[in-house]
């Protein structure tokens, strides 16, 4: 599902909402298209929906104005989008009318973000810049109204700058913030970073330095 000309996304995140799946998709243009996934498992031969005009009912919207978005990411209701002014939450609990709760780090690019919550379900944002500094957020208030002037928890440089991926992910009940860089050749130091976030303030490395040869 897509558009008629050939269309890659560089980013792609899915939840379930209010019992449906939902795929939300950068392609590194502007904003996130919404796809609605249960309605997409309905057909049984393929259809096109060519945005923005739905012709199947799978294409929904576009969310957020952000040019150049490069990541999204979620957790639960809450989708974020990173593009040229830090990193944008949207609580998507009601998929008809999302809804813009705030804009967290600095006012440069994110070139890297991850989402996700802890065991209480509190909702956390870590999120890179092009400076190789990565900065962890409480994201709580994403939840339950806006956000404005959040400081982050902890801030944590990589000693490296250029353009960075994020993901997070859990091993048990233990998050992991993962980050490496993209599309460098003859790096010479570490290139990916591996954070266990069970302390938000206090990120701790765990991912042994490792370089790349040039030549």
């Amino acid at each position: 599902y897509g558009s008629t000309l050939p269309r890659e996304f560089v980013s792609v995140y899915a939840a379930k909402l209010a019992g449906r799946t939902y795929a939300f998709g950068a392609d590194g243009s502007e904003g996130v298209r919404m796809y609605d996934m249960t309605k997409a498992a309905t057909f049984t031969s393929p259809c096109l929906d060519e945005s923005p005009a739905s012709n199947c009912g799978v294409f929904l919207r576009r969310i957020s104005n952000a040019t150049f978005v490069r990541e999204v990411s979620g957790t639960g209701n809450l989708l974020s989008i990173s593009g040229p002014r830090g990193v944008e939450i949207w609580n998507v609990s009601n998929p008809s009318a999302p809804d813009l709760r705030g804009t967290f780090g600095p006012s440069d690019i994110a070139y890297g973000q991850a989402m996700w919550s802890d065991g209480n379900g509190t909702p956390y944002l870590g999120a890179i810049d092009n400076t190789g500094i990565l900065r962890i957020y409480n994201a709580s208030c994403a939840s339950t109204g806006s956000c404005s002037g959040i400081a982050p928890l902890s801030s944590v440089s990589t000693t490296s700058t250029g353009y960075f991926t994020v993901s997070a992910s859990k091993s048990g009940a233990t998050p992991f913030i993962y980050i490496g860089m993209v599309g460098l050749c003859g790096i010479d130091g570490q290139a990916e970073w591996l954070f266990d976030v069970s302390d938000p303030s206090a990120p701790r490395e765990i991912a042994p330095v490792r370089g790349i040869a040039n030549g």
